[in-house]
């Protein structure tokens, strides 16, 4: 598409930006909620939103947009990005992180438990 980029700039400016709008306000609102937590840099938790279905659908043509993948992808980073201790939409206590013996001597391997 940047070969031609007057219809690179059409294609961004009515789809591209506008869904990038709408993400991070969406992003926004929930890290004023208290859903995600603070600091975390909203434009680029917004670009790993989008990512993966990027990949899968450029980068990766063998590999399937398969039904439920958008709600795994989100429910995957959602998980890492909440507040420690916070409860995932549901009501469900959230998975923590801890440490486990079970790596090579000396090393700790981080697990994640789900009540």
């Amino acid at each position: 598409m940047k070969s031609s980029p007057r219809i690179w700039e059409a294609y961004h400016h009515t789809v591209i930006a506008p869904r990038r709008k709408l993400g991070i306000e969406v992003l926004r609102r929930g890290q004023a909620e208290g859903e995600l937590r603070a600091g975390l840099d909203i434009e680029l938790v917004n670009d790993l939103f989008m990512g993966p279905m990027l990949v899968r659908a450029v980068l990766r043509p063998d590999a399937d947009l398969t039904e439920g993948l958008a709600e795994r992808i989100v429910d995957t980073l959602l998980d890492g990005l909440r507040p420690t201790g916070a409860r995932p939409v549901g009501g469900a206590a959230a998975p923590r992180s801890v440490s486990s013996p079970a790596g090579p001597p000396g090393c700790a391997r981080s697990v994640t438990e789900h009540p």
